[in-house]
């Protein structure tokens, strides 16, 4: 679950963006963009198998 950076809530982040990108036949990069209610906006990535 992602968490505000800035004042740590969890409640209040909602889901802005989804971004994947393959990296090779067998890896793919995740990167996904949050605001909170307190106005803080941030990115989490994330890698994958690509297999399966």
């Amino acid at each position: 679950m992602a968490r505000c950076p800035n004042c740590g809530s969890t409640a209040q982040i909602r889901l802005q963006k989804i971004e994947e990108q393959e990296l090779t036949c067998y890896a793919i990069e995740v990167e996904r963009t949050y605001k909170c209610g307190c106005g803080q906006v941030f990115t989490e990535k994330e890698y994958k198998n690509g297999e399966g």
